[in-house]
């Protein structure tokens, strides 16, 4: 069936479901200029009448022909012949091009090998990344771990400060990059060591506050040159030197007092409400910018649950 361009943009809506699981934070609840809490639960029982206020739904039409980027050539084939970030590539597309497995024999597949951490029965929500010929993700008794991908065998396993990369990790420039509690990991992919040039000794202190499991941040990294993008789980994104670790810039999806614009939100009082970030990504191209979304209970903040800015942005 042929679509036109024209009944193609009709129909591409993008449909967002909030489900409000969180109070408005009272005046009380609010950060101080100083970035610390008063009264502040973050995972406080909602005020059934504020949501009662919140639409079930609110439905966004995609843009008009005129405010599409034009097609620029990236992101390059080729990266869609490996599986170096959690979801395939930066902009999570799960999509590869890879042929050997396809529709014609899909269905003949047989089990090659299983393999079991052996260390705890907890979830993870983590999908492995592949380097080389092995294929590596967080374990269910909080290690990362690298298992040769033709036959199981587990070449490697390390055990940082906290559950490692619950959402996502990647790979870059010879390191594999993950988060677990308050520190983001730099692990050599080849035996799994950490490297000491990256940090303190192979971690970089994460400058959001630990929310128990979760941590500082729990979805993937992004990598754009010689950046690391990293969603902080409350409010703020952070960007790392890749080779030094060092902390250059973050950005606040909520402002804070200090700051005179909103830059992402609509009326929303500065330093207000729950805002916890699930995942950043982009194609990186030359001037590109980077997106992440976000999930909140707040009117305002809701209905914009995608933001972007800048690769190059400094802001403190």
């Amino acid at each position: 069936m042929r679509v036109t361009k024209a009944a193609f943009f009709r129909a591409a809506r993008t449909t967002l479901l909030f489900l409000p699981l969180i109070a408005k934070a009272s005046d009380q609840q609010l950060q101080t200029a100083s970035g610390s809490s008063t009264n502040h639960d973050y995972w406080a029982v909602e005020d059934p009448n504020e949501r009662a206020k919140l639409p079930l739904y609110q439905t966004i039409p995609a843009a008009r022909p005129e405010e599409l980027t034009p097609a620029n050539g990236y992101p390059r084939p080729e990266t869609f012949l490996t599986w170096h970030r959690s979801h395939g590539d930066n902009g999570g597309r799960r999509y590869s091009a890879l042929d050997q497995i396809n529709r014609q024999n899909v269905a003949k597949l047989q089990q090659a090998w299983i393999y079991h951490s052996g260390d705890g029965s907890n979830q993870i929500q983590c999908n492995p990344i592949v380097v080389g010929g092995s294929l590596i993700a967080p374990t269910a008794g909080h290690f990362v771990a690298a298992i040769d991908a033709e036959n199981g065998k587990e070449l490697w396993r390390f055990k940082p400060a906290g559950r490692p990369a619950f959402r996502g990790l990647i790979y870059a420039e010879d390191r594999v990059l993950f988060c677990a509690g308050k520190y983001l990991y730099a692990l050599n992919a080849t035996n799994g060591g950490v490297i000491t040039t990256f940090g303190e000794n192979g971690y970089a202190l994460l400058p959001g506050r630990v929310q128990g499991v979760f941590g500082a941040a729990s979805a993937g990294p992004a990598v754009f040159k010689e950046i690391i993008v990293v969603p902080g789980f409350e409010k703020d994104v952070w960007g790392f030197d890749l080779r030094t670790g060092k902390h250059l810039w973050t950005f606040h999806t909520v402002p804070s007092t200090s700051q005179l614009t909103m830059l992402t939100t609509n009326n929303v009082p500065a330093g207000s409400g729950p805002v916890t970030m699930l995942a950043v990504g982009s194609n990186f191209a030359p001037g590109a910018t980077v997106q992440w979304t976000t999930a909140t209970s707040q009117p305002g903040i809701a209905p914009r649950a995608l933001s972007s800015f800048r690769s190059e942005r400094r802001s403190r």
